[in-house]
């Protein structure tokens, strides 16, 4: 009678656990499942992102340099001002603003994001002196329509390039 109780609460007893057991096990195999996806998700958009130029930081324009930016959109009418980076008091600008992704240092881009074409008054392009060389030649090759660029420093750390 002893071995039938053995038996007995084997029978009973392990469906319930082993019910228990498969019920977690599944459970713990989705959320297992669900993170490894999360994580090869993440681990693909980190390399594009790292691609991308949406992580580059730069540094925000200088007062000395937006001095004189703001000098020369109070001389401009219907000017445009193109910046690749943070400018306090843009919103205080009586021309038109152009705001365009930073470029990363892998100098890939999407053209057709940087792409202005037209003619609309003078255009100044305001950039970082670490963008000199082929960063610049993207920014100013955006603008197809115009031409006579030249170039002056604004300060140490930023360059303004001026076409009409």
């Amino acid at each position: 009678q002893r071995i039938k109780n053995k038996y007995h609460f084997r029978q009973k007893l392990f469906p319930s656990i082993l019910k228990k057991f498969l019920t977690i096990t599944r459970l713990s195999s989705i959320g297992i499942l669900f993170v490894l996806s999360t994580l090869l998700y993440y681990s693909c958009h980190k390399e594009n992102s790292s691609n991308s130029t949406a992580t580059v930081a730069l540094q925000p324009i200088d007062q000395q340099s937006l001095k004189q930016v703001m000098a020369l959109d109070k001389q401009n009418k219907q000017a445009t001002f193109v910046f690749v980076n943070e400018v306090p008091g843009i919103s205080a600008m009586h021309n038109r603003v152009i705001t365009l992704p930073p470029i990363g240092n892998d100098l890939r881009i999407d053209f057709d994001q940087y792409l202005h074409k037209g003619h609309n008054g003078p255009l100044y392009i305001i950039l970082p002196d670490n963008y000199a060389g082929p960063k610049e030649k993207f920014i100013m090759k955006a603008f197809p329509d115009y031409k006579g660029w030249y170039g002056s420093m604004l300060s140490n750390k930023f360059v303004m390039y001026a076409a009409k």
